[in-house]
């Protein structure tokens, strides 16, 4: 999106609301919610607080007026809670705010949380005491985050004496340009970025954004989901929505080839819902990041995981999981023979280990506390 098109959707409140009857549902629903978020600021933060800690997330939908759930939100929202935890380290109160202008939203509702979600006019608004932020902004937002803002949001920003920017690297790919990142000092000098995978927190990449790198990792480990062995899983596979053609492709051809096995791809569910699928299901495939939740969970759910290698989130050693394949050729080719060889007990258990234990080997809830708690000392990665 560019900088033209990012004002014409959130800068034309008045003509939307008389062309589109969403915008006026948007309208009456946002007073509601504004109300609401009046009085949970009031009962949940001092008006004398000095230090907060922000994260940003992605708005409602324009047309529901409801959340989306998507792996991002999910781990702010641990962050959010581990960083909660941590008020003895770092002294702050926590806030989650949506992005400015972005449409408002009270709570998510597709995940089990108690996490109340603030409008950033908020922040801006009613703390005039505040002196310290620690602002966490998703990579996708970095680059709209300073022309998003009007001229008293700026003025609050920079004149705090102690505003600490951090951008939440979720997805490489997602990354904008070092030049976006750079304009991030025209508000502070305390700029970092934090990682959700270790194959782009290096030394390479600290020179590249040329601010400090750290990594955090993701709130995925096995204790967090219930393991169902191979005598209790349905035929089920499950796909994830990332690659509507390979999909479509792939179902095809398992469709003629094991008739018995019932497909699904992963949509409208809430996360409790997918949780129970997966923990349910055999087998489960992903066209998206590769080391991504669609991978993980299913794996730590009992699952055998298979995936295309993606050398910008799985570090080489996964090469050597039989189930990641290094082409989409090799694993159409190959994954219907595999399937049928691995559908016994004793084969399904002798490959799900290795795979269980590559990814706990780099999926480990106390290294990920550890990992934010360092954050907060500012012990970094990469200083």
């Amino acid at each position: 999106m560019n900088p033209d098109s990012f004002q014409e959707k959130y800068n034309k409140p008045v003509l939307r609301f008389f062309y589109y009857q969403n915008q006026r549902k948007k309208v009456f629903r946002e007073i509601g919610i504004r109300s609401r978020q009046n009085k949970m600021l009031e009962k949940r933060f001092d008006p004398e607080t000095e230090a907060l800690i922000v994260f940003l997330v992605p708005g409602a939908d324009w047309y529901t007026g409801k959340d989306a759930i998507s792996g991002g939100v999910l781990s702010i929202a641990s962050l959010y809670e581990e960083t909660e935890k941590l008020k003895d380290l770092h002294g702050c109160s926590v806030m989650m705010c949506t992005f400015p202008k972005a449409h408002l939203l009270l709570k998510h509702t597709n995940f089990e949380n108690d996490i109340p979600v603030f409008r950033f006019e908020q922040l801006t608004q009613n703390f005039p005491k505040l002196r310290k932020l620690i602002l966490h902004i998703p990579e996708l937002f970095v680059e709209y985050f300073g022309y998003s803002l009007n001229p008293k949001q700026v003025s609050f920003l920079r004149n705090l004496s102690d505003l600490h920017i951090n951008i939440l690297n979720q997805n490489v790919r997602l990354m904008p340009d070092k030049v976006v990142i750079q304009s991030l000092f025209t508000f502070t000098s305390k700029i970092t970025i934090t990682t959700a995978h270790a194959k782009y927190c290096t030394a390479q990449f600290r020179e590249l954004y040329g601010v400090p790198l750290h990594f955090f990792s993701t709130f995925a480990s096995p204790e967090s989901y219930r393991f169902v062995p191979y005598q209790e899983k349905e035929n089920i596979m499950v796909l994830s929505p990332d690659d509507a053609e390979k999909n479509s492709d792939l179902m095809a051809i398992m469709k003629t080839q094991l008739p018995n096995l019932e497909l699904i791809v992963i949509q409208n569910l809430s996360y409790q819902a997918y949780k129970s699928l997966i923990a349910k299901a055999k087998w489960s495939i992903t066209f998206g990041e590769g080391l991504d939740f669609y991978f993980i969970e299913p794996v730590f759910s009992g699952s055998i995981s298979f995936a295309l290698y993606n050398e910008l989130f799985f570090t080489p050693d996964f090469k050597e999981l039989p189930t990641v394949y290094s082409s989409y050729a090799s694993l159409k080719e190959g994954i219907v023979d595999q399937i049928r060889k691995l559908d016994n007990e004793a084969d399904y258990n002798r490959h799900q280990k290795p795979i269980f234990d590559r990814v706990a080997q780099y999926y480990s809830r106390e290294q990920y506390r550890n990992n934010i708690a360092d954050f907060y000392r500012a012990k970094y990665t990469h200083a």
